[in-house]
């Protein structure tokens, strides 16, 4: 959700500030989204109607992102759940 507000919020104010923390904090999404834009958008072949490269951009960061973060958070449940069931044992 994070994610998303960032990329909307830096679509909005195009801040060099909001920029910079979004190429921080997840660089992996960044060069996804960049590789994908330009597999999709490689500029010598027509682009799909009514839909921008930055757009895909942003679409393909917030989706990264959500899956990265769906990731991280099973990953620390399942160490967390493995160390109650240790606990009780």
């Amino acid at each position: 959700m994070a994610a998303t507000a960032l990329v909307l919020l830096y679509r909005v104010s195009y801040s060099p500030t909001i920029f910079k923390v979004l190429m921080l904090l997840d660089r992996l999404g960044v060069w996804i989204a960049s590789k994908a834009t330009s597999a999709v958008f490689p500029g010598d072949r027509i682009v799909y109607p009514g839909m921008t490269a930055a757009t895909f951009f942003d679409i393909v960061l917030i989706l990264v992102m959500g899956l990265q973060t769906a990731l991280l958070g099973m990953c620390i449940s399942l160490i967390l759940n493995d160390k109650i069931h240790r606990l009780r044992s």
